[in-house]
């Protein structure tokens, strides 16, 4: 067949979720805001706390039974019903030499998932050097590779004075994953405005301009303000995260001259955020990172008093020289290696109340340490901004959000032609049946396109009413322009009172547009009449028209509201299935292309010829756009895939793209 093409331009400029009203267009819908009341059920629930057990010289108390313990919420004794154990059973490194024994290992204990240990790490880029800052990432890699086991969490964050505290990972037990992202950290020590900045990737996590035209303080104390402040909201945001919690903070610190300031404002502020650490469970392990001649530097100029007072202020360790970190990373192994859980029952009320504890144990000259309390939950619209967006943050980084479970919205990611740069098309089905509870209210719909680095290459924003919409089949969908690369996608569709999530994860790779020859673009697949509704979330610049952006059937000519994109599962028994390519050719005079369709099953990777037949087509520029009706045979339920074939057969350039994996039932 012979192909004419015209190019598509996508009229698209990325902005960022500090746009406060990006517009959403639901087709012909104009949505009301109902405000609801939330209604939480008091219902018991196991609480766990962490205790750890020393002796007169400081080492681990290891043979406790659950009847040597005492319990006391608020006063009150407790009776304990779930009791687990966690330690060290030899250092690390004998364990790294022991040989490979023969015979399966019994798996780690651990009853009480949410009692694994949990460590932050936090890189100081402003009170710092470069030098400070490789040593810091030395010592945390060294941390990771020689005493995490495989169940501690590990989140990464990082402070700067541009973005000011930026969360790279959440809590997570992919220990290779935040290895890779320590390796990739840029980080400039002392960055200022007008200073060129490349960030690796991460979210800023609130800013703190505002604070900087404060006539009260010099530019110095406004920033170091800014710090202390996050510090005491990351604090706080910490409260919902049970047991304890480990925060490495690698720093020069702050200067004894601010500190000891005839004003003693800062350290009045600076002290609030260490005992705000403290009561979230939350123990500082602080690194001096001043090494060389910097150690030795006037004395009103070093840190060490201040790093020292956070750590004794929130239960934790200071270590005066990063130089050393073979020999800090155990010591914080074995410090919070060692411990006890102890369950026991209480009512679950959302007051968001504190609860003071204390364990004892029926045994002399013991040190019993443990969280020195907990925070009843609170409703989510009680958050705080600061609490809600590192509870969006972690729907958007984490493949297992921690603070819940969220609905799995099905989606797909394809590429599409466009001018100089491949685009991206994100679409997702929206179950409602399954997001009954999330939707029963006002909602808010959050699109994160994150690159290899976890840099934010493009994110949407904007409010809808899903519960007004009286349709059972509903798309939503965002177009956009990005260059090669692999690319992770997240659509978060929220509940604005209750916090209840549907997260949607999709990932591509969108390869570069060759010179010359053929390309076959990912084809999407359709289900003939079954009606299908469209959300689509625009970006509204300034001068810019709402009609003037593109639409799905721009991309998609053929597509129509009596068709639904396959994005998940079809059902067992379906004869037929329509599928949209787009193929583009540089380069070759009358061109003869010849496609084929083939169905493979992905467990057994056997595959079946398809009867095709091309039932539309359109010519874009270098674009052919060919709507294909495809044949299915019976089919055993399990999970397929469509490949397309293309042949250019005058020259002999193939080009093959393969479908999502979709499932038979």
């Amino acid at each position: 067949m012979e192909y004419k093409y015209l190019k598509l331009i996508f009229l698209f400029c990325l902005f960022f979720l500090v746009i406060p009203s990006p517009s959403l267009r639901l087709d012909c819908l104009s949505p009301a805001i109902i405000q609801e009341d939330l209604q939480h059920e008091v219902k018991v629930t196991l609480k766990m706390i962490q205790v750890y057990v020393t002796d007169k010289k400081g080492n681990p108390v290891t043979e406790l039974k659950k009847e040597d313990f005492n319990l006391y919420d608020n006063g009150e004794l407790q009776k304990i019903i779930g009791f687990e154990t966690h330690f060290l059973a030899f250092p690390v490194k004998e364990r790294e030499k022991e040989p490979t024994k023969k015979t399966t290992p019994e798996p780690e204990q651990n009853l009480f998932p949410q009692m694994n240990r949990k460590f932050f790490l936090l890189f100081d880029a402003v009170r710092n050097t470069p030098y400070g800052i490789k040593k810091s990432k030395d010592a945390a890699l060294h941390f990771m590779d020689t005493q995490l086991k495989s169940t501690d969490e590990v989140a990464v964050l990082s402070y700067n004075n541009i973005r000011f505290l930026v969360l790279h990972q959440y809590l997570t037990t992919d220990h290779e994953k935040v290895r890779q992202m320590i390796k990739d950290l840029k980080l400039l020590p002392k960055v200022s405005e007008g200073m060129p900045f490349n960030p690796s990737g991460g979210i800023q996590i609130i800013s703190g301009k505002e604070h900087l035209s404060s006539s009260s303080y010099s530019e110095g104390k406004a920033k170091a303000n800014i710090f202390t402040k996050q510090l005491k909201d990351l604090a706080k945001s910490f409260r919902s995260i049970p047991g304890y919690k480990s925060l490495i903070y690698f720093s020069q610190g702050f200067s004894s001259s601010m500190l000891h300031a005839p004003d003693q404002t800062f350290r009045e502020k600076y002290e609030d955020a260490g005992k705000e650490l403290a009561s979230s469970s939350t123990a500082v392990y602080t690194v001096n990172t001043a090494a060389g001649e910097s150690r030795h530097s006037y004395i009103w100029a070093k840190g060490d008093d201040s790093l020292k007072m956070i750590s004794e202020l929130s239960g934790g360790k200071y270590f005066e020289d990063v130089e050393y970190y073979q020999e800090i990373a155990h010591n914080i192994n074995q410090t919070t290696g060692n411990y006890y859980v102890l369950g026991y029952y209480i009512d679950d009320k959302w007051d968001g109340a504190f609860h003071e504890i204390k364990v004892k144990v029926n045994r002399k000259d013991c040190t019993v340490q443990s969280q020195s309390g907990y925070f009843n939950p609170k409703p989510f619209s009680e958050f705080t901004e600061f609490e809600k967006k590192l509870h969006l943050i972690d729907l958007a980084l984490n493949d297992r959000p921690y603070h819940q479970i969220p609905v799995e919205i099905p989606s797909v990611a394809l590429s599409c032609p466009g001018e100089e740069q491949s685009n991206l098309v994100l679409l997702s089905r929206l179950p409602m049946k399954t997001m009954k509870e999330i939707i029963q209210s006002q909602t808010e719909l959050v699109v994160f396109v994150f690159d290899e680095q976890r840099n934010i290459v493009d994110s949407r924003k904007g409010e809808l009413t899903l519960h007004e919409i009286d349709k059972d089949n509903i798309f939503h969908y965002i177009l956009t322009s990005v260059p090669a690369g692999l690319y992770q996608n997240r659509v978060i569709i929220r509940n604005l009172k209750t916090g209840k999530a549907a997260v949607a994860s999709s990932s591509i790779e969108v390869n570069p547009l060759p010179e010359q020859g053929m390309f076959l673009y990912p084809p999407l697949l359709l289900e003939p009449e079954k009606e299908a509704f469209f959300i689509h979330t625009l970006k509204k610049e300034k001068g810019e028209r709402e009609e003037e952006a593109i639409s799905l059937k721009d991309i998609y000519p053929f597509i129509s509201s009596r068709m639904s994109p396959l994005v998940d599962s079809l059902e067992k028994g379906t004869s037929k299935i329509l599928a949209v390519t787009v193929n583009a050719i540089k380069g070759i005079e009358n061109p003869d292309v010849h496609l084929t369709a083939e169905l493979a099953n992905k467990s057994t990777n056997e595959k079946t010829l398809l009867n095709s037949r091309i039932i539309s087509g359109q010519n874009k520029g270098s674009a052919d756009i060919l709507l294909l009706e495809l044949e299915l045979p019976e089919l055993e339920s399990g999970e397929y895939f469509i490949e397309i074939t293309a042949v250019e057969n005058t020259t002999g350039i193939t080009s093959r793209q393969k479908t999502k994996t979709f499932l038979i039932y």
